[in-house]
């Protein structure tokens, strides 16, 4: 989306929000191969770098599926993030899209908001910035290819 429309991440970017990266292909990582995988990561990153000019930190798996042994393990911290649609009871769900993938964009949506409440309610959250800010970024483990 970005090679398509890379004003549309420059607008993005100058209004101060932070730009990640989901994946070129969108195929899922536990079914890649390390080098299939790395070829995807560097393609997207270095497609995002050169329309903004920044490094790209930020990374969210397709279907969060990273789980092979050789990819990131799970740490002291949890990320959410959510869709815009993932709050709308009356998403829009258009023939091209198909019945499949409509009946994923609408799963869930008429009970989000409660479940957002109940997490509010139980934890503190802070921005992806924030949390770069706060974790020592030279102690943690390196991953490599």
């Amino acid at each position: 989306m970005a090679e398509h429309y890379p004003n549309i991440v420059r607008q993005i970017d100058a209004a101060g929000h932070d730009i990640g990266y989901h994946s070129y292909y969108h195929r899922l990582p536990k079914n890649q191969t390390k080098i299939e995988f790395e070829k995807d990561l560097k393609k997207g990153l270095a497609i995002l770098e050169n329309i903004t000019g920044k490094k790209v930190v930020y990374y969210r798996a397709p279907n969060f599926s990273l789980k092979n042994k050789w990819m990131l393990d799970s740490r002291e911290y949890q990320m959410i993030y959510f869709h815009p649609n993932d709050f709308d009871i009356n998403v829009p769900t258009p023939n091209e899209l198909g019945f499949v993938r409509n009946k994923l964009n609408t799963i869930g949506t008429s009970s989000v908001l409660p479940k957002l409440e109940k997490l509010t309610n139980h934890f503190s959250f802070i921005s992806i910035s924030q949390a770069l800010e706060q974790i020592k970024l030279e102690e943690l483990e390196r991953v490599g290819y």
